[in-house]
């Protein structure tokens, strides 16, 4: 106590000096955007180990020196809170960038350095409010995976609730909708017409789960499709001068006669393997002949695949 009579035992109170390791402690260096976020994470780290009254002025150093047995001395209450803030004060030096350590090393303790960083962000967090929200506003489906880009707009969320202006899950969940591209006018219509409310993860978990199913159409319809598709078989033209001539519709078409054989599809321009009377004798069929006199001749049906 301030002004007590009776010195506290040294070994007491040397046994209690708490050390930090910024490194591991403080993941966030305060930068010139970032001071709401790195300061929260400071606060919570020393309301944990009951050091917030070192920076928030709830505290008062002792006094130097105390008097007992009507002598004076150093007091070693003091000598403790002196250790205690010097290591705070070290820490918020190894948890800001270069730039900013020049405002706060003229310090005397830890509270004298909060008290100028806070002093030099006030007058920001008015405009890091207007810059954060149209930047909520402005959120578009970018080039990364639907993960990423949800995560995003709930940082700037979290962000806007750290300097006092919360965004509700409704409002996000609008936002995000909103900066959808044309390919996901389904999944909003959906979501809009649906009943009850929605959080940001549900959504994000549903829109996990659309992109999947997009990406898995996009893939398979790159796959080569072949000409001859269910329901579209070949049938036999009528009429003598049709030998060896098959229609298949859209898909497939055959013609031929005695002598050559042409495979077309509706959309396959490229020259067709396959081979010519030159390369079997003159006289030589394309196609296996009939098994009888009376058996037409009757192309063998190929499958092309492009």
């Amino acid at each position: 106590m301030l002004g007590s009579t009776t010195a506290i035992p040294s070994a007491t109170l040397e046994d209690t000096i708490i050390t930090f390791n910024p490194a591991a402690q403080l993941l966030l260096k305060l930068t010139a955007t970032n001071f709401d976020s790195w300061r929260s994470q400071l606060e919570t780290l020393l309301m944990d180990l009951d050091l917030i009254s070192y920076i928030d002025g709830t505290g008062v150093a002792p006094a130097k020196t105390v008097t007992a047995y009507d002598k004076i001395g150093p007091n070693p209450a003091y000598h403790h809170w002196y250790r205690q803030d010097k290591s705070i004060l070290h820490t918020l030096h190894c948890s800001i960038s270069e730039s900013l350590y020049s405002y706060v090393f003229v310090a005397a303790t830890s509270r004298e350095a909060w008290l100028i960083l806070e002093k030099l962000y006030v007058g920001r967090s008015q405009s890091r409010i207007i810059n954060l929200k149209g930047k909520l506003a402005r959120t578009v489906k970018g080039n990364h995976d639907i993960l990423t880009d949800v995560n995003d707009l709930k940082l700037i969320g979290t962000e806007l609730a750290l300097v006092d202006e919360p965004v509700s899950d409704l409002d996000l969940v609008v936002h995000c909708l909103q900066g959808l591209g044309p390919e996901y006018n389904n999944f909003s219509a959906t979501v809009r017409a649906r009943g009850g409310t929605i959080t940001i993860e549900e959504l994000l978990d549903s829109l996990i789960e659309f992109e999947g199913d997009f990406k898995e159409q996009a893939r398979l319809s790159t796959i080569p499709t072949a000409f001859v598709t269910h329901g579209h078989s070949p049938r036999r033209s009528s009429g003598a001068g049709a030998r060896g001539h098959f229609s298949g519709g859209p898909h497939l078409h055959f013609s031929g006669g005695p002598h050559s054989t042409r495979i077309q599809g509706a959309h396959n321009s490229r020259p067709q393997l396959g081979f010519s009377p030159e390369s079997m004798g003159r006289n030589a069929p394309l196609l296996p002949g009939p098994t009888s006199p009376s058996e037409p001749t009757r192309p063998r049906r190929q499958l092309v695949i492009c």
